[in-house]
Formats: C-alpha cells, structure tokens, sequence
C-alpha cells in the first residue's frame, strides 16, 4: 500500500522504488504456452488511454519489463516517479476537496491499482522503445501472488539544509 511507504516519510524523496514479479513454476506441462517476453506495467485508470491513444512506456507512470529466463523474474526498476505520482495526486486531491484518506480511497478504490500486461515492443536503432502493442499470441505467466506478499525495494532521501 502506497500510504504504508511514505508512512513516517513525508519530508523524504524517495530516490529509487523496484518490484521483481516472479514467475511461477507450477510444473503444469499439459498447458505449453510460452511466457510473455515483455510486461508492461501502467495504472488501472490509464489502462484504455494508453492503447487508445498508441502511448509508449515512458518510464514514468508507465513501464516495461523483459523476462528474465534465468532469474524467472520480471523487474521494474525506477518505478519510484510512478510511486510518488501516485501518493501526490492523492494528497493534492484529499487537500483541495478537504477529503481524509478513507474517504479518497472509498471514493478511488482503484487509485493505486496497476495491471501487468503481456506486450510486444518495438524499438528504433537507439534501442529506444517506440511503439507497444498488446500480446495477442498464445502466452501465460503466472505470477507469485494471492497469499503471498509482493515486496518492493524503496530508498529514501533525506535532504537537510
């Protein structure tokens, strides 16, 4: 929850946030789909603008991962711009509209919700992404969850004058 991270931080910048979405190995080899190269993370709100509107990851409020086979793992790094996006829109909102915190997340339950969705890239000769599209193909990645906690990496700054 992203009101547990900036708990006891709210005069820090958080310099650097990471997830690593891990594949699961249930060892069902009846279904042989083939694991989604790359997942693009973006908010649950975004989700229809983003394909709409032919947006590409922009590394700040929306992110892409390529599997990592040896690892089984899926890494976003430097989500922190998305993570502090996120807490910002929401105090803003709660200040100008003189709502608590319960009462913003009763009214936007799915503020801080985002959706990992199996896409192709393509990129340029700068290696720079250019265009994402869905994953039509045949592909499945389940990932550890459910009862499980996912953890994120976060660093914080302090900065003093």
């Amino acid at each position: 929850d992203l009101d547990e991270i900036y708990e006891g931080h709210d005069n820090d910048s958080i310099s650097r946030a990471r997830i690593v979405m891990t594949r699961l190995n249930d060892g069902a080899t009846s279904v042989a789909f083939d694991t989604p190269s790359t997942l693009l993370l973006v908010r649950r709100t975004a989700y229809d603008t983003f394909f709409a509107e032919r947006q590409v990851a922009d590394g700040k409020v929306s992110f892409v991962s390529n599997f990592d086979s040896g690892a089984n793992t899926y890494t976003f790094t430097n989500i922190n711009t998305l993570v502090s996006h996120l807490y910002r829109s929401k105090k803003a909102t709660m200040e100008s509209e003189g709502l608590t915190s319960e009462q913003y997340n009763a009214a936007n339950p799915y503020w801080n919700y985002v959706w990992l969705v199996p896409v192709v890239t393509s990129t340029n000769s700068s290696n720079v992404v250019t265009s994402v599209q869905h994953d039509f193909s045949l592909c499945s990645a389940r990932l550890v969850g459910g009862t499980k906690v996912q953890s994120m990496q976060v660093i914080y700054s302090m900065y003093t004058r």
